[in-house]
């Protein structure tokens, strides 16, 4: 497994569990409470658009792992619990010497 990010949060009065889970770049697998769910992709992917930008200056790609952990984060609960992130779910593009 590349990547994987476990929220767990509160949202619409309701409490949900987000998966998602990378195999590749492309193949991104996203469970609401342990089942597909037509459209959370679409939310993740919109709040993606609505999330601060991470350091202050990047906004990560939608449909991205980072641009999902960064909506998690953000954007998507009501109130977050907790988040989790365990192997490669991404970074933040920096040169040395720079600030930003």
């Amino acid at each position: 497994m590349k990547g994987y990010i476990y929220a767990r949060g509160r949202k619409w009065d309701e409490d949900m569990e987000i998966d998602i889970r990378s195999r590749t770049l492309k193949d991104i697998t996203i469970l609401l409470n342990g089942h597909e769910h037509p459209a959370i992709r679409d939310w993740l992917d919109a709040d993606c658009l609505t999330s601060p930008p991470m350091g202050g200056t990047f906004y990560p790609e939608p449909g991205t792992m980072l641009g999902y952990y960064n909506a998690l984060q953000h954007a998507f609960f009501d109130e977050l619990y907790e988040i989790k992130v365990e192997g490669k779910i991404g970074t933040i593009p920096y040169k040395p010497g720079r600030i930003y």
